[in-house]
């Protein structure tokens, strides 16, 4: 049987905004969207890229950059330039 210490502990909460994939988008819009979003709700995209290890500070926002790998869908054109 687990203990109560007597301590409330607020549950953990974190806000992950996506970008929707529209039909009307080309093909390889709609697989960096996709891929975006996989890398926000798993932590994993499939050129191999993870989400790192970060603090968080509760009441903060926190932003982190993913890197993929140069062919990724997920990398924007002007990120390779």
């Amino acid at each position: 049987m687990k203990r109560s210490t007597g301590r409330y502990t607020p549950p953990k909460r974190t806000l992950v905004l996506t970008a929707d994939v529209r039909e009307v988008d080309s093909p390889r819009t709609r697989e960096r969207a996709a891929r975006r979003r996989l890398v926000a709700t798993t932590g994993r995209c499939p050129c191999g890229a993870v989400v790192p290890a970060v603090e968080l500070v509760p009441g903060t926002v926190t932003l982190v950059a993913v890197e993929h790998e140069p062919d990724c869908p997920a990398v924007d054109v002007k990120e390779v330039e």
